[in-house]
């Protein structure tokens, strides 16, 4: 019995991989179809993102070591003042924009560039000329906040924001990829089905596997006792249109 189980398992994992070999040529198409898919759902159903950035630098006070590189002024300073309502709020106003603070929050960020005075403010937006606007208005209206509460000497503009050619979300090369993977598993799996499923009897091995029989001989089918099959059947339909007519 525990040859047979052994044997069983050896048999259906060369039966999966052969399976799985004759059907490579079908697992790459379906693959490359969920691929050519996802690409192209990414392409036109997914809204482009675009950003700006914009930076800032910050002069302090001489003598005054309340700066980003004493520890004492963080990142997270910076994005508090940045990001905090009275700052959206007026952005909001002066861009005539129909939409709330928190949203408006989501879509900005504030990073340090390491061992600097150096602000990168980060605008994003479904339109690359909307998310410069938004980025050299939240500079503009920052600028002031910042010195007052920093307590900053003064904040020059180092660049204002940046014109996006083209979207930064768009993951059309990522999702393709995703898909095509999805697709080829799909398949393999689906292949490893049918082929498990598959009860014929196509060797000596299966005799012994699923009617747990032993094979006392095998007698081989050749090419010419199939090809007189062949003969004796077309005989056989020729005689029976004969006797119709």
């Amino acid at each position: 019995m525990e040859r047979n189980s052994k044997r069983g398992k050896n048999s259906h994992r060369a039966m999966v991989g052969k399976a799985l070999f004759d059907k490579i040529i079908l697992i790459i198409f379906i693959g490359a179809i969920f691929g050519g898919g996802a690409s192209l759902y990414t392409k036109y159903t997914t809204t482009p993102v675009y950003d700006s950035v914009a930076q800032l630098y910050v002069y302090y006070k001489e003598g005054d070591v309340s700066n980003v590189n004493s520890g004492q002024i963080t990142a997270k300073d910076y994005k508090t003042i940045i990001k905090s309502d009275a700052v959206l709020e007026q952005v909001i106003d002066e861009l005539g924009f129909n939409c709330s603070v928190s949203y408006l929050r989501k879509n900005i960020d504030v990073t340090i560039l390491p061992k600097s005075n150096i602000l990168e403010i980060i605008a994003t937006a479904s339109d690359a000329k909307m998310a410069k606007n938004i980025v050299d208005c939240i500079v503009e209206v920052s600028k002031s906040k910042l010195v007052e509460i920093l307590h900053a000497k003064s904040i020059e503009v180092i660049s204002e924001g940046s014109l996006a050619s083209e979207p930064i979300s768009l993951n059309e090369v990522r999702n393709t990829i995703i898909g095509a993977i999805i697709g080829i598993c799909l398949a393999v799996v689906m292949i490893c089905i049918v082929a498990l499923r598959d009860r014929k009897i196509k060797s000596e091995d299966d005799v012994e596997e699923y009617l747990n029989l032993n094979t006392l001989a095998v007698i081989p089918l050749c090419e010419e006792m199939n090809d007189n099959k062949k003969k004796v059947k077309m005989r056989e339909r020729g005689k029976g249109k004969y006797a119709n007519d």
